[in-house]
């Protein structure tokens, strides 16, 4: 029998990443396009690390950007929001 060691729990942040980055853009793609603000959420709690980089991401691409996950502001656990802003 083969026990998992906790090395091999360890994410891929580029993929997790992706995947929420995938995640936001779908809710992009159905949302009106007129505004300046968006909030988008997914299910499921990031990592900071992860925040990080969806930030850098969005701001590269011209947003003024800020992802953070629910426990970020003192409610339950659970969620992760990005919100976007026009330049």
């Amino acid at each position: 029998m083969k026990i998992t060691t906790p090395k091999e729990m360890k994410d891929d942040l580029a993929q997790l990443v992706e995947t929420a980055v995938n995640q936001f853009e779908e809710q992009i793609k159905i949302a009106r396009k007129g505004f300046n603000y968006y909030h988008l959420v997914i299910i499921g709690e990031l990592s900071e690390d992860i925040c990080k980089k969806i930030t850098e991401l969005y701001i590269n691409a011209g947003w003024k950007a800020c992802c953070r996950t629910s426990s970020d502001i003192g409610e339950q656990a659970g969620l992760t929001s990005l919100i976007l802003e026009r330049l």
